[in-house]
């Protein structure tokens, strides 16, 4: 069992400027309750510790357990798709680290995310790159770009179907 000491989480802030805050779980509201599983009724109380504020339970807050949001592991993944917590704070940090990353394109799910979409645009050398570099990748090996998309609709468009058309 994890213990709820080390456990990451977010949980909601008190601003609009900063919506959810870092934080760790310090009590998950009763002895067999796992962090993983936090309780997501409105009577459910769990206590958590700021990580700013340092390491006791000195500076740990009560709060309703469904303003608790378990947190994922350190750094973020390729795309949205293989969050290992898929919450809103999670999805939010994810896409905003991605855009200081300067990582335009995130999956989610099919619909393709761009995170930047200001970005200049790279060079048609880059571009040939990353054409060679996903030639003969299955779809669901892609890297999340637009391309991608382009290869998708591609194989997708090979698929014996009914017709589209009305008629």
């Amino acid at each position: 069992m994890t213990n709820p000491e080390l456990t990451p989480c977010w949980f909601r802030g008190k601003t609009a400027a900063e919506p959810f805050v870092r934080g760790r779980i310090v009590d998950a509201g009763t002895n067999d309750a796992k962090p993983e599983r936090l309780s997501r009724s409105a009577e459910a109380r769990c206590s958590v510790q700021p990580e700013a504020g340092g390491g006791s339970r000195a500076g740990a807050v009560e709060m309703s357990a469904a303003d608790v949001f378990l947190r994922n592991p350190a750094g973020h993944e390729p795309d949205n798709c293989r969050l290992l917590h898929l919450n809103e704070p999670c999805v939010l940090h994810n896409i905003a680290a991605r855009h200081a990353d300067a990582q335009t394109y995130t999956w989610t799910s099919r619909p393709l995310l761009a995170t930047n979409p200001f970005r200049e645009l790279e060079s048609p050398q880059d571009e040939e790159q990353l054409i060679a570099r996903v030639r003969g990748l299955t779809v669901r090996e892609l890297p999340p770009h637009v391309f991608s998309v382009a290869a998708n609709s591609t194989y997708l468009s090979g698929l014996p179907r009914c017709s589209s058309s009305m008629g």
